[in-house]
């Protein structure tokens, strides 16, 4: 099958977040094209940029941004809790997406490892119907689906995106959380990431860190599954983040970004020892 069209998205291989974000993509254009590929192109040189790839049969660009336009969400009551549901998103062109990756922790625990938010939010009226609405409203202003992880609104979040936490304001002074200031919210990449996180999981968490690989070929949809949290020949580059703990956060624990591995002697590696250059 003869692939000629690319699209690509712009994004930062240290930030978790539009990792699994680009996963998410990857999951939708899986039901618009049967024969996508998928792979990053980045660069030790820049180490924070780089771009997600993916070669179809037909231009989806449009269709991507329209994607969720009429979608609507419930919750599945399956803990009766709206703190904890499931959440089903029905769209009209690929059918629907049901998520719980939040309480995805051994016999399926509430109280889950990846779960970053604090226990008021209310996963289905707070976010996805939010995020929804500011994506649809976004497409009628043209924006670029090279650029769409860069969209930002004020708002509520899941905490997928780095660049949404509190960072070093107590040391000024001052509290955001205590002074009811907003921080930019991604909807794109919180919409896309919580998708991509229910196909892509990281790998298992070790001494309090995740860990993630990229991939460099060309590969369908179900390898992009499997390459994410494990190490094979696929997976060229492993990324490793935590969740952020602080009292300015509360009972948040955000994505924080990650950092990139350089590999030794056989299959060990460590983290690169200087974090500044990627915090």
């Amino acid at each position: 099958m003869k692939h000629n069209h690319t699209l690509t998205i712009n994004m930062d291989p240290c930030n978790p977040g539009q990792y699994f974000a680009c996963c998410g993509v990857l999951a939708v254009v899986d039901r618009l094209s049967s024969h996508a590929r998928a792979w990053f192109d980045c660069s030790d040189e820049t180490p924070r940029k780089g771009r997600f790839c993916i070669s179809t049969c037909e231009p989806l660009g449009d269709q991507l941004l329209r994607v969720f336009d009429g979608a609507t969400v419930s919750d599945d009551p399956l803990y009766g809790d709206a703190h904890k549901n499931p959440v089903v998103i029905v769209t009209k062109n690929v059918g629907f997406f049901y998520l719980d990756w939040w309480l995805d922790n051994d016999y399926r625990n509430p109280n889950a490892r990846l779960k970053n938010w604090a226990g008021a939010v209310k996963i289905k009226e707070d976010r996805f119907e939010k995020w929804i609405r500011n994506m649809v409203a976004e497409v009628t202003k043209g924006i670029s689906m090279e650029e769409i992880f860069d969209y930002s609104v004020s708002g509520k979040k899941i905490n997928i995106d780095p660049r949404s936490a509190f960072n070093g304001s107590l040391s000024l002074g001052y509290s955001p959380k205590d002074m009811s200031f907003h921080t930019a919210v991604y909807p794109y990449v919180e919409f896309y990431g919580a998708v991509g996180l229910q196909s892509n999981r990281p790998g298992t968490k070790k001494n309090g860190f995740f860990s993630y690989y990229i991939w460099e070929e060309p590969i369908p949809f179900e390898l992009a599954a499997i390459t994410t949290g494990n190490q094979s020949h696929l997976g060229t580059r492993c990324f490793s983040f935590q969740q952020v703990k602080n009292k300015e956060l509360g009972h948040n624990t955000p994505f924080g970004f990650a950092q990139p591995h350089v590999y030794g002697n056989g299959s060990s590696h460590k983290i690169l020892k200087n974090r500044g250059d990627y915090a």
